[in-house]
């Protein structure tokens, strides 16, 4: 695990890098194979076909409350999949998934770094993913968010079965 002061490099970036966009080239300042990583993944968990690739967005996506910069968010097969990288010391906003014909379970798989989910209505249950405790899957209502300490995190989310429910439908802000 690696914290931006450790980052081979970072001194390069330090350079107002917070207020701009994640590039290709910053990212692999922290994960020099990202793409390998997230497709490695995908295939692993039968989201992707072995040989199929992702686009990444650059600049990557940004949602109102919400620190994390999202490099892929889109449909695949039956599930939403988010792929997102967050800088250290930001969060997600507080949110759930509710809908009434799909109940939504979110898989997050943590690929570098470090994230706490905190769960519930006061946030004080709080789970550590690292690269050893990788994965965990937030069940449906439960409120939750996601924060970093001194360490960035690259994250793959997947709501299974999710793929029906429009966009602005899957995330409750609480």
């Amino acid at each position: 695990m690696v914290s931006i002061a450790e980052a081979g490099g970072a001194a390069a970036f330090q350079q107002d890098w917070a207020s701009q966009g994640i590039t290709p080239e910053y990212l692999s300042v922290f994960i020099p194979d990202y793409k390998n990583v997230v497709h490695e993944r995908l295939y692993a968990i039968g989201v992707l076909a072995q040989g199929q690739t992702l686009d990444f967005n650059f600049p990557p996506i940004k949602h109102e409350n919400s620190d994390g910069e999202y490099l892929f968010e889109g449909i695949i097969g039956d599930d939403w999949v988010f792929i997102y990288f967050m800088r250290a010391n930001k969060k997600t906003s507080p949110h759930k998934h509710s809908h009434k014909q799909i109940e939504v379970r979110e898989d997050y798989h943590l690929l570098r770094g470090k994230i706490f989910l905190h769960l519930g209505e006061d946030g004080s249950s709080v789970i550590e993913l690292t690269e050893d405790n990788s994965f965990v899957t937030v069940l449906p209502d439960t409120i939750h968010r996601g924060s970093t300490d001194a360490h960035f995190a690259f994250v793959l989310v997947r709501m299974r079965g999710a793929a029906p429910i429009p966009r602005d439908q899957l995330h409750i802000a609480v």
